[in-house]
């Protein structure tokens, strides 16, 4: 294959890739034949490699996109991770545990998906310090929570999510009903003491 069209097939991999597959050794002077322009074959190329070079350039640019968004993941989740435990919101088992869903949910759903879940968390701590000082005087405040409020309130939620992974794309409702109903059992119950 000439050097400059395999430098035109890598910039250009979404035209051409359709092309190379079709064609491939189907007929001669094809785009995806080793052959040149009028039939005879390049210098250096062999048989049947032209879709094998077209390839290339997508598996190395998603390897990149994984690689990145692994790391922007890590990053993500360990700054929340800090973040959480600074504010005393959740003891150790409970940084742990939201950590590793809040890391499946970021770099194999994204962004949106953590985001909805992080909301449920922000609004249930504002919650729970409202009225702080009568839930103390009835001893039922409830200031740090640990795993087991994280399973309870998030493995729900991780499950459809999970779901949608695997392509079942009706479990994006389950995964917003479920923490639709966490939130509004959490508001009922922080709310009700005080009444």
């Amino acid at each position: 294959m000439p050097y400059s069209f395999k430098n035109v097939l890598q910039k250009n991999y979404n035209v051409y890739s359709t092309n190379f597959i079709l064609n491939d050794s189907s007929s001669p002077g094809s785009v995806g034949d080793s052959t040149g322009d009028f039939g005879s074959p390049s210098p250096g190329s062999n048989p049947g490699q032209g879709s094998n070079l077209a390839h290339i350039p997508e598996r190395n640019v998603e390897t990149m996109e994984s690689l990145i968004r692994l790391f922007v993941s890590i990053l993500v989740i360990c700054v929340l991770a800090l973040l959480i435990k600074k504010s005393r919101c959740l003891d150790n088992e409970g940084v742990l545990a939201s950590s590793v869903m809040g890391f499946l949910l970021l770099y194999f759903c994204g962004f949106k998906y953590l985001v909805l879940l992080l909301s449920f968390f922000v609004l249930g701590v504002l919650v729970s310090r409202i009225g702080l000082e009568k839930k103390k005087a009835k001893k039922m405040a409830e200031t740090c929570r640990g795993l087991r409020n994280v399973l309870a309130n998030g493995l729900v939620p991780i499950l459809f999510a999970i779901l949608v992974i695997f392509g079942f794309n009706w479990a994006l409702v389950g995964y917003i009903s479920s923490i639709a109903a966490a939130t509004s059992d959490t508001f009922s119950s922080e709310l009700g003491v005080l009444s």
